[in-house]
């Protein structure tokens, strides 16, 4: 749908009556989503810098979310519940509330710009339509990239201590993902690599067509993932999808009559930008804000690349432990699995997080607030702020094995916790191998 061309090539068909309809509409809603989700993101230094109330989403959508949610209320019985600000995925009701708004707008625009131009052919419309889809898509794509060349989206799984021991059925499907993923450190950089080189290919004109396909492949991948595993931006990848494979049609197009048709593909004309003040001060702002943008993304992964690796020295205790003995006011409980008041396994996998998982292989995850001069450890629940939910005191023989003495409400426990070597894991310990002697997959 969009090219860079100024002028249509010889063999180029006349845009028809749905064409130009369609363009209309999607050069609307492409333009109404990306200000939103891409955009507008960029001027958030901005904004932190100048102490303003509101970001710049927030105020944009002041436009949007009354008649989004009006609509889904009144027009199609949604609980209003449902449509509350929610801004930690982008799957939530009133996003699609939103973007629903968004879609309507751009029906009832391209109706009325039908009727008021009805035979134009927007091709420098539709160039410009592509400079801002190659941007947005830039944007969108940086921050996903530095995640994964910096491999801390998804946690690598000499790190996330608990998935070792947490059952396979009792995992989200998304979790399954995040494990996956996380697993394979290389795995998670190549994509990572994908993403960030269609990004910095869109940049550019001439790199344009292929930045285009790899921004195509990137998004298909993320958002079948999404889609497949119920991970919560799956409206977002979608439309990442949509808009990449905007950029991509003229490309598709040149493929199809050159390859299928058997027709001759003249060269896409690469447009010069303008040289106005307008122009040149719009593409600096652009610049400056997305590279502030990337240097932000690189500080930010960086540092948690380094927290991360810095957490089996940073965590008193670091590891998993099997519960070898464990009393409860001065009885010994036996490891039964129909006994869910005892302790199976403790996972301690960073200095603010402790895992109990029960023998019914439950788990209960606290907040912790190590001591190491007290040799002491407070666990404190969902929404404890200031009274722990248990406090224990440890100790550690030469072979490693800690023993934990203190309370958990009324309760007085002792513990003896062995070390579990996460090599002994079938997962930890393989590797890759060019020779197999078996089948690996069990």
């Amino acid at each position: 749908m969009v090219t860079t061309a100024v002028a249509a090539t010889p063999d180029a068909p006349v845009w028809s009556a749905p064409r130009r309809f369609a363009f209309r509409t999607l050069f609307t809603y492409l333009v109404l989503y990306e200000f939103d989700e891409a955009f507008l993101g960029l001027l958030n230094p901005v904004f932190r810098a100048l102490n303003a109330p509101r970001g710049p989403r927030a105020m944009y959508r002041i436009l949007w979310d009354p008649p989004a949610r009006w609509i889904g209320v009144h027009v199609f019985s949604v609980d209003s519940a449902l449509l509350a600000p929610f801004n930690s995925n982008t799957d939530s009701g009133i996003h699609y509330a939103r973007v629903g708004c968004f879609l309507l707008m751009a029906v009832v625009v391209a109706a009325v710009w039908t009727l008021i131009d009805r035979r134009r052919e927007y091709l420098a419309l539709n160039a410009w339509l592509s400079d801002f889809l190659r941007f947005a898509l830039a944007i969108n794509l940086l921050p996903y990239a530095v995640n994964k060349v910096i491999p801390v989206q998804m946690l690598p799984g000499h790190l996330f201590t608990t998935y070792l021991i947490q059952p396979l059925g009792a995992k989200s499907s998304a979790g399954l993902l995040w494990a996956f993923v996380g697993y394979s450190v290389p795995y998670q950089m190549f994509s990572g690599a994908v993403e960030l080189l269609g990004c910095l290919l869109l940049l550019s004109r001439r790199t344009l067509a292929v930045g285009a396909m790899l921004a195509l492949a990137a998004s298909v991948n993320v958002a079948v993932l999404n889609l497949c595993y119920d991970v919560n931006v799956k409206l977002f990848a979608l439309n990442m999808v949509v808009a990449a494979l905007a950029l991509s049609w003229p490309v598709f197009s040149a493929i199809w009559r050159l390859f299928v048709l058997r027709r001759a593909v003249a060269p896409s004309v690469i447009r010069r930008r303008g040289t106005g003040v307008r122009t040149k001060l719009a593409m600096g702002a652009f610049a400056a804000l997305f590279a502030v943008q990337g240097y932000q993304n690189v500080v930010a992964a960086y540092a948690e690349f380094k927290t991360q690796s810095g957490l089996p020295t940073a965590t008193p205790l670091y590891g998993i432990y099997d519960v070898e003995v464990f009393r409860r006011n001065g009885e010994n409980l036996p490891p039964l699995t129909t006994d869910d008041r005892r302790w199976r396994r403790v996972v301690m996998e960073t200095p603010r997080d402790v895992s109990v998982q029960r023998m019914d292989d439950s788990f209960d995850h606290y907040r912790a607030e190590f001591n190491r001069a007290a040799t002491q450890v407070k666990l404190f629940g969902a929404g404890q702020n200031s009274v722990p939910a248990g406090v224990f005191v440890w100790s550690v023989s030469e072979g490693g094995a800690v023993e934990l003495r203190g309370n958990v409400g009324a309760d007085a426990l002792e513990l003896s916790l062995k070390p579990i070597d996460r090599i002994a894991f079938p997962l930890m310990s393989g590797g890759f191998r060019w020779v197999q002697a078996r089948s690996t997959v069990r």
